[in-house]
């Protein structure tokens, strides 16, 4: 019998750039997401691709899909590791490694680069980008019509006085600037990922006395049929403006919201900005994990006392 019959074909380990077309990945990747509970939105994979259209990868062995990572550049002096993924069965084998390495070298991260781990990857990370652990973000998930309750008995903090702001639909306002507001408190240009977002999402948008937008909030249908919600960002001038913001959205998620399931899911940045810590005291959410922001390079010029949930743990 020849001898090479009786070789061991060696795996062949290939990472492929998940597109627009990509049906097949793009379930697989939500699922993988949704398989270790990171609660993928229906339509993250679209806005991903928007901010940047080479961020997510997908490993497969010998023609099979075993593995996901995401990573995005936003400009030259700035990234973010979303995420990676290998299905159980294939751990412990490097693969992780190699498409961590190829999410990442893609991403060029030249200057500070960012993410969120939980505490027991945080070593991973240290030895993956020298990352250095900064503040922790709670996920709570929210139910929406105690939340309402909520937000309509709670009178102004503002030492009494009213909010002067009108709470507006995207619709009513110039999506340019809100992506010019989106950039101050973000701190990096990402208007294709914004004006995506905005499309899919129950949004408003606060806008003051002078005209100038002072926030904005959004939340997308989970990818988990009638699993909720996932809310994010939520960027404003003040704790009030918040709370009007999610205000306004939970009443139209209640009126003609997608899912059955009345709840959303918040990663909230309870230490950099204590008043996203009051809200979500406010708000009586039930904690579902916690994690640490991370970043290497020193920190990226967004304003941080400004945001009262982060847009996402994989985009940053």
């Amino acid at each position: 019998m020849d001898e090479m019959a009786n070789e061991e074909r060696e795996d062949k380990f290939e990472i492929r750039i998940l597109t627009k077309t990509s049906t097949g990945l793009k379930k697989y990747f939500l699922d993988a997401l949704e398989k270790e509970k990171f609660l993928p939105a229906l339509d993250d994979i679209e806005c991903y691709l928007a901010c940047d259209p080479t961020s997510l990868l997908v490993g497969e062995l010998n023609g099979k899909p075993i593995a996901i990572a995401a990573a995005f550049k936003y400009e030259e002096q700035y990234s973010h590791f979303g995420c990676y993924v290998v299905d159980e069965a294939y751990r412990g084998q490097g693969y992780g490694l190699k498409i961590t390495t190829e999410a990442r070298r893609r991403s060029e991260p030249d200057g500070v680069e960012t993410g969120y781990t939980v505490p027991e990857m945080l070593e991973n990370y240290k030895k993956m980008c020298m990352a250095v652990p900064h503040w922790p973000v709670e996920q709570h998930m929210v139910d929406v019509p105690n939340a309402l309750t909520l937000l309509n008995d709670g009178t102004s903090t503002n030492g009494g006085a009213s909010l002067v702001v009108d709470i507006k639909q995207v619709g009513e306002i110039d999506v340019k600037s809100v992506c010019n507001y989106d950039t101050k408190i973000f701190g990096y240009k990402r208007e294709k990922f914004l004006e995506r977002l905005l499309q899919v999402s129950h949004a408003r948008v606060a806008v003051s006395q002078q005209n100038e937008i002072v926030g904005y909030a959004a939340a997308r249908v989970l990818y988990k049929p009638d699993s909720g919600y996932k809310v994010g960002p939520v960027f404003g001038e003040s704790f009030e403006i918040a709370k009007s913001l999610l205000k306004e959205i939970f009443q139209e998620i209640m009126e003609c919201g997608r899912s059955s399931k009345k709840t959303v899911v918040i990663n909230f940045p309870v230490v950099v900005n204590p008043d996203a810590n009051k809200l979500a005291k406010l708000l009586c959410g039930k904690i579902l994990m916690k994690c640490m922001f991370v970043s290497c390079n020193g920190l990226p010029k967004s304003d941080f006392t400004k945001w009262f949930a982060i847009t996402t743990l994989d985009a940053g």
